[in-house]
């Protein structure tokens, strides 16, 4: 993985992934109620508020550089096209959201580490 796991960068690209979205405090994406968010029911519960579908202009299901351009975020785009081909899936964005807040790397958000997104600004609308 090319992308920094440093919490500043992504503070304008949290904040936009919370724009319109309400998320209440707590584990919201906990669907197995164990206390941790895994990188699928993560998956599913961003998927959820349709956000990256609003940023895809062109409904290919892919972000180019003109379309993430719009977002303002504050990762590079190169640092998140995982696969080198120009345009960011879903996948790339989810797992580069992830990741950044799974500080023990262990694939699972604690209480802490959501609390950690949320304190970056993630949850905020």
């Amino acid at each position: 993985m090319r992308h920094s796991k440093k919490h500043p960068l992504l503070l304008g690209s949290l904040l936009i992934l919370g724009s319109g979205v309400a998320m209440a405090d707590g584990l919201d994406f906990d669907a197995d109620a164990n206390g941790t968010v895994d990188r699928g029911e993560y998956y599913i519960g961003a998927g959820a508020t349709g956000q990256y579908n609003t940023w895809d202009m062109n409904d290919d299901g892919l972000l180019d550089e003109n379309e993430y351009g719009r977002i303002d975020a504050d990762w590079r785009f190169d640092d998140l096209d995982a696969d080198d081909n120009d345009f960011l899936d879903a996948g790339e964005w989810y797992d580069a959201t992830f990741d950044a807040f799974d500080d023990n790397e262990d694939g699972h958000w604690d209480g802490d580490e959501w609390d950690d997104a949320g304190d970056a600004g993630f949850w905020d609308v």
